[in-house]
């Protein structure tokens, strides 16, 4: 099989072992992160707000950048599909100037990461995986009206 055979295929069998009912219109997300992580618990721990999905469609298509507090997060972008949106993805945690920062305040850089980010000149999405501290600062930034 080809890869976007055994793609379609994989999702046709979580799509036939899923016992619960999804949310309208995040079905796609929903799916695709069990396809990610072979996790059916998902179907029933993803919690979405009210029109997340839409307003990340239009955040998208109206070209925003997405950044992550991991670059195992950022690995799971589809960065050429992002670029061809207008968008850009980002991690500033691996970053030499960030690690040196973070060092001489003695915080995190993942928290320093997410001021870096505020420093983007365009829309945001910002995806939190697994720095706590990236979303402390997030919430202290958006807080301060930074983000």
């Amino acid at each position: 099989m080809k890869p976007m055979e055994i793609e379609q295929r994989s999702f046709e069998i979580i799509t036939g072992e899923l016992t619960v009912p999804l949310q309208a219109g995040t079905e796609d997300i929903v799916k695709r992160v069990i396809h990610a992580t072979a996790d059916f618990d998902y179907a029933e721990n993803l919690a979405f707000s009210p029109n997340a999905v839409q307003i990340a469609r239009a955040a998208l298509s109206g070209g925003c950048d997405i950044v992550t507090d991991t670059e195992m997060a950022k690995a799971g972008i589809n960065k050429k599909i992002l670029a061809q949106l207008g968008g850009e993805a980002h991690c500033f945690v691996g970053d030499e100037s960030v690690a040196r920062e973070a060092l001489e305040r003695g915080v995190t850089r993942s928290a320093v990461g997410m001021e870096r980010a505020a420093l983007l000149q365009k829309p945001c999405i910002f995806a939190i995986g697994n720095a706590p501290t990236a979303l402390l600062s997030l919430l202290d930034l958006a807080e301060a009206g930074k983000v």
